[in-house]
């Protein structure tokens, strides 16, 4: 476990034979009976182990336990396949856009992919610092994968912006990625989807074929938000 903030990440070890891909979910069921099921975007590490990435809650039901979790321990959950938001089939680009902890099932997406395949993939966060989770894994990836660019947008230092803006801003380019039949995925806040969504609709507007729900039609947007 590594903790940074008031997030943390987390790696556990699945039960033997489980099949799951990154982009699946981790379900935990609160000690209190009338309380839902939590679920979590997971990644696959290339240990075949299930990574996590938290956000801590102070009064929450489940990270409070999962962040003071013994080495070792084993805990009830079950895995659940998310087959809408799973590493698409083929050869296509991929414009993968997160914030916060939504980056993680995206690194295990890219770690289980062709080295070639071309991915852009955006990354929100407050700050640098942010990164320092991920950074090991993320640093692998870059160095073998030479058509991956990372793309972090920080909301608190540097430019200030939130990830969708800098979509915005950088319209052109990403009209072009979309045009060649890429495949845009989302992962993280519905603030960031909505706000992604709205640079779709209006380049939907010069780009018929670039309207959310054509997309969505097509299986070229992909999301799990929250």
């Amino acid at each position: 476990r590594t903790v940074h903030g008031h997030v943390f990440t987390l790696q556990l070890a699945p039960p033997k034979g489980a099949n799951f891909q990154s982009g699946d979910l981790l379900g935990l069921k609160p000690q209190k009976a009338n309380e839902a099921e939590r679920l979590y975007s997971i990644a696959k590490r290339p240990d075949n182990s299930i990574f996590l990435s938290i956000r801590h809650f102070e009064k929450g039901q489940i990270s409070p336990f999962l962040k003071t979790l013994p080495l070792g321990q084993k805990i009830k959950a079950q895995l659940i396949s998310n087959l809408g938001f799973n590493l698409p089939k083929g050869n296509n680009p991929l414009v993968l856009v997160s914030n916060g902890t939504g980056l993680a099932p995206f690194l295990g997406m890219v770690s289980e992919m062709d080295k070639n395949r071309e991915v852009k993939l955006y990354w929100g966060a407050r700050s640098s610092t942010d990164g320092i989770l991920y950074q090991n894994w993320l640093d692998e990836l870059l160095e073998s994968r030479p058509k991956l660019e990372f793309i972090p947008v920080y909301s608190r230092e540097r430019d200030c912006q939130y990830v969708q803006y800098r979509l915005n801003a950088n319209a052109q380019k990403w009209e072009k990625n979309m045009i060649v039949n890429a495949t845009l995925m989302l992962c993280g806040s519905l603030n960031m989807q909505n706000g992604v969504l709205a640079v779709l609709e209006d380049l939907g507007q010069r780009h018929s074929h670039l309207k959310p729900d054509l997309l969505r039609a097509q299986g070229r947007l992909l999301s799990d938000c929250y």
